[in-house]
Protein backbone atom coordinates (compact mmCIF):
# COMPACT_ATOMS: atom_id res chain seq x y z
CA UNK A 1 0.00 0.00 0.00
CA UNK A 2 1.34 3.33 -1.01
CA UNK A 3 1.52 6.32 1.31
CA UNK A 4 -0.95 8.27 -0.78
CA UNK A 5 -3.45 5.41 -0.72
CA UNK A 6 -2.96 5.10 3.08
CA UNK A 7 -3.81 8.79 3.63
CA UNK A 8 -6.65 8.51 1.18
CA UNK A 9 -8.19 5.60 3.03
CA UNK A 10 -7.49 6.80 6.60
CA UNK A 11 -7.68 10.64 6.48
CA UNK A 12 -10.89 10.86 8.44
CA UNK A 13 -9.32 8.98 11.34
CA UNK A 14 -6.11 10.99 11.09
CA UNK A 15 -7.99 14.30 11.11
CA UNK A 16 -10.10 13.16 14.04
CA UNK A 17 -7.00 12.18 15.98
CA UNK A 18 -5.30 15.49 15.25
CA UNK A 19 -8.36 17.41 16.28
CA UNK A 20 -8.61 15.35 19.43
CA UNK A 21 -5.06 16.44 20.42
CA UNK A 22 -5.69 20.17 19.97
CA UNK A 23 -7.41 20.71 23.36
CA UNK A 24 -4.50 19.05 25.13
CA UNK A 25 -1.98 21.22 23.27
CA UNK A 26 -4.03 24.32 23.89
CA UNK A 27 -4.33 23.45 27.55
CA UNK A 28 -0.58 22.93 27.82
CA UNK A 29 0.12 26.17 25.98
CA UNK A 30 -2.38 28.06 28.19
CA UNK A 31 -0.82 26.62 31.32
CA UNK A 32 2.65 27.58 30.16
CA UNK A 33 1.48 31.07 29.15
CA UNK A 34 -0.33 31.51 32.46
CA UNK A 35 2.84 30.75 34.40
CA UNK A 36 4.80 33.25 32.31
CA UNK A 37 2.09 35.88 32.80
CA UNK A 38 1.90 35.16 36.52
CA UNK A 39 5.66 35.55 36.93
CA UNK A 40 5.66 38.74 34.89
CA UNK A 41 2.80 40.18 36.95
CA UNK A 42 4.54 39.14 40.17
CA UNK A 43 7.74 40.85 39.11
CA UNK A 44 5.82 44.00 38.17
CA UNK A 45 3.96 43.93 41.48
CA UNK A 46 7.17 43.51 43.48
CA UNK A 47 8.80 46.40 41.62
CA UNK A 48 5.73 48.59 42.20
CA UNK A 49 5.69 47.57 45.84
CA UNK A 50 9.37 48.42 46.28
CA UNK A 51 8.85 51.78 44.58
CA UNK A 52 5.85 52.59 46.77
CA UNK A 53 7.78 51.55 49.89
CA UNK A 54 10.69 53.75 48.85
CA UNK A 55 8.39 56.70 48.25
CA UNK A 56 6.70 56.08 51.59
CA UNK A 57 10.06 56.01 53.37
CA UNK A 58 11.04 59.30 51.70
CA UNK A 59 7.72 60.89 52.66
CA UNK A 60 8.07 59.76 56.28
CA UNK A 61 11.64 61.05 56.40
CA UNK A 62 10.55 64.44 55.02
CA UNK A 63 7.68 64.63 57.52
CA UNK A 64 10.04 63.80 60.40
CA UNK A 65 12.40 66.57 59.32
CA UNK A 66 9.53 69.06 59.06
CA UNK A 67 8.04 68.05 62.42
CA UNK A 68 11.45 68.15 64.09
CA UNK A 69 12.07 71.62 62.64
CA UNK A 70 8.70 72.93 63.83
CA UNK A 71 9.15 71.49 67.32
CA UNK A 72 12.73 72.74 67.53
CA UNK A 73 11.58 76.26 66.60
CA UNK A 74 8.75 76.07 69.13
CA UNK A 75 11.13 74.97 71.88
CA UNK A 76 13.51 77.83 71.04
CA UNK A 77 10.69 80.39 71.14
CA UNK A 78 9.42 79.06 74.47
CA UNK A 79 12.93 79.06 75.91
CA UNK A 80 13.44 82.66 74.74
CA UNK A 81 10.11 83.71 76.22
CA UNK A 82 11.00 82.08 79.55
CA UNK A 83 14.40 83.76 79.59
CA UNK A 84 13.05 87.18 78.56
CA UNK A 85 10.18 87.09 81.06
CA UNK A 86 12.58 86.14 83.84
CA UNK A 87 14.99 88.98 83.07
CA UNK A 88 12.16 91.49 82.63
CA UNK A 89 10.70 90.53 85.99
CA UNK A 90 14.09 90.86 87.69
CA UNK A 91 14.42 94.36 86.22
CA UNK A 92 10.87 95.24 87.26
CA UNK A 93 11.66 94.08 90.79
CA UNK A 94 14.72 96.32 90.78
CA UNK A 95 12.49 99.25 89.81
CA UNK A 96 10.18 98.49 92.72
CA UNK A 97 13.05 98.30 95.21
CA UNK A 98 14.64 101.55 94.06
CA UNK A 99 11.36 103.45 93.93
CA UNK A 100 10.50 102.20 97.42
CA UNK A 101 13.91 103.39 98.59
CA UNK A 102 13.08 106.90 97.37
CA UNK A 103 9.60 106.87 98.85
CA UNK A 104 10.44 105.13 102.14
CA UNK A 105 8.33 106.84 104.82
CA UNK A 106 10.71 106.23 107.72
CA UNK A 107 14.16 107.15 106.51
CA UNK A 108 16.58 107.43 109.39
CA UNK A 109 18.58 110.59 108.84
CA UNK A 110 21.31 110.72 111.42
CA UNK A 111 22.71 114.09 112.48
CA UNK A 112 26.21 114.23 111.01
CA UNK A 113 26.83 117.90 111.70
CA UNK A 114 29.44 117.05 114.32
CA UNK A 115 31.59 115.03 111.88
CA UNK A 116 35.15 116.15 111.17
CA UNK A 117 36.49 116.35 107.63
CA UNK A 118 38.10 112.91 108.10
CA UNK A 119 34.77 111.49 109.27
CA UNK A 120 33.05 112.94 106.21
CA UNK A 121 35.62 111.35 103.94
CA UNK A 122 34.66 107.97 105.37
CA UNK A 123 30.97 108.75 104.85
CA UNK A 124 31.63 109.73 101.25
CA UNK A 125 33.47 106.46 100.62
CA UNK A 126 30.66 104.40 102.17
CA UNK A 127 28.04 106.06 99.94
CA UNK A 128 30.21 106.33 96.80
CA UNK A 129 30.00 110.14 96.75
CA UNK A 130 32.78 111.67 94.66
CA UNK A 131 34.05 114.78 92.92
CA UNK A 132 32.28 118.11 93.09
CA UNK A 133 29.58 116.87 95.46
CA UNK A 134 32.22 116.08 98.07
CA UNK A 135 33.77 119.51 97.73
CA UNK A 136 30.36 121.19 97.91
CA UNK A 137 29.48 119.43 101.16
CA UNK A 138 32.88 120.06 102.77
CA UNK A 139 32.73 123.74 101.82
CA UNK A 140 29.45 124.19 103.73
CA UNK A 141 29.00 124.87 107.44
CA UNK A 142 28.65 121.84 109.74
CA UNK A 143 24.86 122.25 109.88
CA UNK A 144 24.55 122.70 106.11
CA UNK A 145 26.77 119.69 105.51
CA UNK A 146 24.20 117.43 107.14
CA UNK A 147 21.35 118.83 105.04
CA UNK A 148 23.34 118.73 101.81
CA UNK A 149 24.42 115.16 102.45
CA UNK A 150 20.88 113.82 102.86
CA UNK A 151 19.66 115.79 99.87
CA UNK A 152 22.53 114.29 97.87
CA UNK A 153 21.57 110.77 98.90
CA UNK A 154 17.98 111.51 97.89
CA UNK A 155 19.10 112.74 94.45
CA UNK A 156 21.25 109.64 94.02
CA UNK A 157 18.30 107.41 94.94
CA UNK A 158 16.03 109.20 92.44
CA UNK A 159 18.73 108.92 89.76
CA UNK A 160 19.19 105.21 90.41
CA UNK A 161 15.43 104.66 90.22
CA UNK A 162 15.22 106.56 86.91
CA UNK A 163 18.10 104.50 85.49
CA UNK A 164 16.35 101.26 86.50
CA UNK A 165 13.09 102.47 84.95
CA UNK A 166 14.80 103.46 81.68
CA UNK A 167 16.74 100.20 81.42
CA UNK A 168 13.59 98.17 81.99
CA UNK A 169 11.67 100.08 79.31
CA UNK A 170 14.55 99.72 76.85
CA UNK A 171 14.70 95.98 77.50
CA UNK A 172 10.96 95.68 76.91
CA UNK A 173 11.29 97.62 73.65
CA UNK A 174 14.06 95.31 72.44
CA UNK A 175 12.69 91.96 73.59
CA UNK A 176 9.02 92.67 74.24
CA UNK A 177 8.03 90.41 71.36
CA UNK A 178 8.98 87.48 73.59
CA UNK A 179 6.97 88.79 76.57
CA UNK A 180 3.29 87.97 76.93
CA UNK A 181 1.42 91.08 75.75
CA UNK A 182 -0.65 91.67 78.89
CA UNK A 183 2.43 91.25 81.08
CA UNK A 184 4.58 93.49 78.89
CA UNK A 185 1.91 96.21 78.73
CA UNK A 186 1.52 96.22 82.53
CA UNK A 187 5.29 96.39 83.04
CA UNK A 188 5.48 99.39 80.73
CA UNK A 189 2.55 101.03 82.50
CA UNK A 190 4.13 100.52 85.93
CA UNK A 191 7.42 101.95 84.67
CA UNK A 192 5.60 105.06 83.45
CA UNK A 193 3.83 105.38 86.79
CA UNK A 194 7.15 105.14 88.63
CA UNK A 195 8.75 107.62 86.22
CA UNK A 196 6.00 110.13 86.92
CA UNK A 197 6.53 109.74 90.66
CA UNK A 198 10.27 110.35 90.33
CA UNK A 199 9.72 113.38 88.09
CA UNK A 200 7.23 114.86 90.53
CA UNK A 201 9.70 114.42 93.37
CA UNK A 202 12.52 116.03 91.40
CA UNK A 203 10.49 119.09 90.36
CA UNK A 204 8.41 119.62 93.49
CA UNK A 205 8.93 122.82 95.45
CA UNK A 206 7.24 121.34 98.50
CA UNK A 207 9.25 118.17 99.07
CA UNK A 208 7.26 117.16 102.15
CA UNK A 209 3.92 117.33 100.35
CA UNK A 210 5.35 115.62 97.28
CA UNK A 211 6.70 112.80 99.44
CA UNK A 212 3.30 112.24 101.08
CA UNK A 213 1.48 112.20 97.72
CA UNK A 214 4.01 109.84 96.14
CA UNK A 215 3.93 107.55 99.16
CA UNK A 216 0.16 107.29 98.93
CA UNK A 217 0.34 106.54 95.21
CA UNK A 218 3.08 103.96 95.81
CA UNK A 219 1.10 102.14 98.51
CA UNK A 220 -2.37 102.30 96.94
CA UNK A 221 -1.60 102.04 93.24
CA UNK A 222 1.93 100.89 92.44
CA UNK A 223 2.30 98.03 94.92
CA UNK A 224 -1.14 96.41 94.38
CA UNK A 225 -0.52 96.37 90.63
CA UNK A 226 3.03 95.13 91.16
CA UNK A 227 1.78 92.22 93.29
CA UNK A 228 -0.90 91.36 90.71
CA UNK A 229 1.77 91.46 88.01
CA UNK A 230 3.87 89.06 90.05
CA UNK A 231 1.00 86.54 89.97
CA UNK A 232 0.64 87.02 86.18
CA UNK A 233 4.34 86.48 85.56
CA UNK A 234 4.49 83.42 87.78
CA UNK A 235 1.47 81.87 86.03
CA UNK A 236 2.89 82.63 82.59
CA UNK A 237 6.29 81.15 83.42
CA UNK A 238 4.57 78.04 84.72
CA UNK A 239 2.53 77.75 81.50
CA UNK A 240 5.59 78.21 79.30
CA UNK A 241 7.45 75.55 81.26
CA UNK A 242 4.58 73.09 80.85
CA UNK A 243 4.21 73.76 77.09
CA UNK A 244 7.63 72.37 76.20
CA UNK A 245 6.98 69.45 73.78
CA UNK A 246 8.43 65.99 74.25
CA UNK A 247 11.31 64.93 72.00
CA UNK A 248 10.26 63.22 68.73
CA UNK A 249 11.51 59.68 68.30
CA UNK A 250 13.05 58.83 64.94
CA UNK A 251 12.21 55.17 65.12
CA UNK A 252 9.82 52.64 66.68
Amino acid sequence: MTTSSFFSENWPALVAGALAGIPTALASAWAFGSKLTEKWLDRRFQKSLQYLKHEQDLTIARLKVEVDSVLAAKVKIQAKEFETMTVAWEMMSDVMVKVSTVEAPLKIQSDLSGHSDADWEDVFEDHHIKGGVRREILAATPFERNSLFWKTLDRIAVHDANVAISETRIYLKKYGVFVHKEVGDEMESLCLLAKGMMMKRSLAHDQFRSTLENLEKFDKEFMPRYEALFDQVRARLRDVGQMAPSPVKNGP
